[in-house]
């Protein structure tokens, strides 16, 4: 599941007033989104139990697998009811192409969106 920015957020201290009804159903469990390290990725879990997500790193440009061999994929557990997320994920560390995934343990019940932010102070 391909996630475009709900919103662009750039700077002037913009607020989201309810960000779970901004979220969207997820209809699958790999889900992707244009990385630049600049957004933040919101999953809810409406699911009774805990929701497992994985935001999946790749291996150096250099090919070697990051942190020693034991890899670097940033996995979080969201209790039931609740929304976590990843944020600023360095494109060098979790990109294919310009691409980020991360994926869900299930996609029942859960919603999901994407955050971006770009400055525009110069």
């Amino acid at each position: 599941m391909f996630l475009t920015p709900i919103e662009v957020l750039d700077g002037r201290g913009q607020g989201v007033a309810d960000l779970q009804a901004a979220l969207i159903a997820a209809t699958d469990t790999n889900l992707q989104f244009r990385n630049t390290g600049r957004e933040i990725i919101y999953i809810h879990n409406g699911d009774v139990g805990a929701r497992v997500a994985t935001l999946k790193a790749v291996p150096t440009r250099f090919g070697r697998p990051i942190n020693g061999g034991t890899g670097d994929d940033q996995v979080i557990s969201i209790p039931a009811g609740e929304t976590g997320f990843f944020a600023f994920a360095n494109p060098e560390m979790f990109n294919v192409g310009d691409l980020a995934t991360v994926e869900l343990d299930a996609a029942t019940n859960a919603d999901v969106g994407v955050y971006r932010y770009v400055s525009t102070l110069r």
